[in-house]
């Protein structure tokens, strides 16, 4: 009766106490059905981390004092025996900051035991590819500015969440605040690349172009840049026609300080620039988070000494990939870098008194359509260059084909010839399967305490036929790979873009059009009311997550399949649930 002392309150103890004894017993009872059973020995056997031994002996070893029969014995890091092959759990310390952007990598696989860890890069890489996506310096600080609330109110919100009064999408974003933090801050940065506010170019510093005297415009259909002037009766609000823009000081050309300059958003080619600036830019961060895979891979090979995966594979892919996406990346850099005086040529004809800039799409194309053709070169000898990293590139294939096959075939031939036997298919991240994922989920586990009998291993004795097969699927998984996984990293572009224009046209409709231009007070209130709606449901939610999940693609597909194998076991160690308060009183 006195258990019930209280109302609610009270019959809530009770249930909580009676759920919290369910789950002890099952638990023990689940541990108890995977022991090992003898008339006279009852044995467990399981995993625990090396750094957490001598907490387990001070637990168990005042049980094994005097006659018990309790004992624990612990081996260390090269086991022998039937536990030799059992494969090992996967287990990573985390925190707060770094468990969200570890469970992004572990909802697409767990890594193996002792393989490269994606989830300590994508800390830095998954934000910074959400923050390319989403670069808007309003919309970034509005994130940030979330993510610390929520991180403030930390202690409240968790006890709000487990009494179940939280909201299923509030609790998403609850347990993703420390991710949202570095997504806002880096959405923030690019937003600062970008300049762009809420669709707004903030002027920080002096513009290097400026619009003739005699132009007089809010957001003309300009184009930028020129030296040129415009005639004298050019005067207008939102003109069709071509307006000229000058350069600043006296025609002094220099490079705007940081960011992109504001005049950009006032021409009518700014589509036009961002669209290229943006592609070139996502291109690039593609080919070099890719190659931070390839690379990764090579640790992956050294470590597992592995050195014919290295030398027939590796370096076969990294030359295929420098020679190609790479040389692409070099030449973008190679046109920034180049002062072709557009700034002091004809506005009208586009003209550049130091030549015309190259099409890179056209020169990529003619690379390998026409070797050694360059109408239009970017520095001296790139015929000569181009060809040599074709034949490089071509030649890279059929190594990565037939360089591991013959040698793998040839070494069965030896053993054959002494003997004795061994596998053809190396230990090499390529090659093992590692576990069995359609097992139990009890089985999954690392702190069962049964013995696993698979090996693992590959199959012995495969036919050379066979080898090709494999070796051929993911030559040309990886060749036509390279092509498909550049172009998806013009995602970035894309949705850059998109956010960009769709913030652009909320501000001019809504704010300027209706607000603005209307010179009525209620109108303004109004159409500010409408435009933060539309911001916050459209662009902080909906397009916030689209590029969350775009930048999930992209580390998933296009940069863990280089080196992560991703079909580990994680660790899950046995432990009973936490007591309920208030237990003493209900027992």
């Amino acid at each position: 009766k006195g258990n019930f002392r209280g109302g609610r309150r009270g019959v809530a103890s009770v249930v909580r106490y009676w759920e919290w004894r369910l789950e002890r017993d099952q638990r023990l009872s689940r541990a108890l059905t995977k022991c090992r059973r003898s008339p006279l020995l009852v044995s467990f056997s399981g995993w625990v981390p090396a750094g957490r031994v001598q907490e387990l002996h001070s637990t168990v070893d005042p049980y094994t004092d005097g006659d018990s029969r309790v004992f624990l014995h612990v081996q260390g890091e090269d086991i022998k025996g039937p536990n030799a092959k059992r494969v090992r759990p996967t287990y990573f310390k985390l925190n707060k900051w770094t468990a969200p952007f570890q469970g992004i990598v572990d909802t697409y696989g767990i890594a193996r035991y002792k393989e490269i860890n994606p989830g300590m890069f994508t800390i830095v890489t998954f934000p910074f590819c959400f923050g390319v996506m989403y670069g808007d310096m309003g919309h970034g600080l509005a994130l940030f500015l979330g993510a610390v609330y929520l991180i403030l109110r930390e202690n409240s919100l968790e006890k709000e969440e487990k009494r179940g009064n939280m909201s299923e999408i509030m609790s998403y974003a609850f347990n993703a605040r420390y991710a949202l933090l570095p997504m806002g801050m880096f959405a923030l940065y690019c937003g600062s690349i970008y300049n762009d506010c809420l669709s707004v170019p903030i002027p920080l510093f002096d513009s290097s172009w400026a619009p003739p005297s005699s132009f007089n415009s809010t957001r003309s259909n300009a184009t930028a840049p020129s030296n040129a002037t415009a005639p004298s009766s050019f005067n207008s609000t939102r003109s069709n026609a071509t307006a000229i823009f000058s350069t600043a000081k006296g025609g002094a050309y220099r490079v705007y300080p940081y960011g992109v300059d504001p005049s950009w958003y006032n021409s009518n080619n700014e589509l036009a620039f961002f669209n290229s600036l943006k592609m070139k830019m996502s291109v690039i961060f593609g080919v070099v988070h890719m190659l931070l895979g390839i690379f990764l891979n090579a640790l992956n090979h050294i470590y597992n000494g592995d050195r014919l995966s290295l030398v027939a594979e590796w370096i076969p892919r990294v030359v295929f990939m420098t020679s190609t996406f790479g040389y692409m990346c070099l030449l973008i850099i190679i046109k920034w870098s180049t002062d072709y005086g557009c700034q002091n040529g004809d506005s009208f004809t586009l003209s550049c008194p130091n030549g015309q800039p190259p099409s890179l799409i056209q020169m990529m194309i003619k690379m390998f359509l026409s070797p050694g053709t360059v109408p239009n070169p970017l520095y001296e000898g790139q015929a000569g260059v181009q060809v040599f990293l074709i034949l490089l590139a071509v030649a890279s294939v059929p190594v990565m084909l037939f360089a591991k096959p013959l040698i793998l075939s040839r070494r069965t031939h030896r053993s054959r010839r002494r003997g004795d036997y061994e596998s053809v298919v190396e230990d090499s991240d390529n090659d093992v399967l590692v576990g069995s994922h359609d097992e139990d989920s009890d089985h999954k586990n690392y702190n069962h305490f049964e013995d696993e009998e698979e090996d693992h291993r590959s199959d012995q004795d495969h036919s050379f036929g066979e080898m090709m097969i494999h070796q051929g699927i993911h030559t040309i998984e990886y060749v036509l790979g390279c092509v498909s996984n550049t172009a998806s990293y013009l995602r970035l572009w894309a949705l850059s873009l998109a956010h960009a224009q769709l913030a652009s046209v909320f501000w001019e409709k809504f704010i300027v059009e209706i607000g603005l231009e209307s010179e009525n007070p209620i109108y303004l209130v109004g159409a500010f009311a409408v435009w933060a709606f539309a911001t916050f449901a459209v662009l902080l939610c909906m397009d916030l997550l689209e590029c969350f999940l775009h930048a999930l693609r992209l580390h998933w597909v296009e940069f863990q399949n280089k080196f992560y194998m991703g079909d580990g076991i994680k660790f899950d160690p046995f432990a009973l649930p936490i007591e309920p308060p208030g237990v003493d009183e209900l027992i």
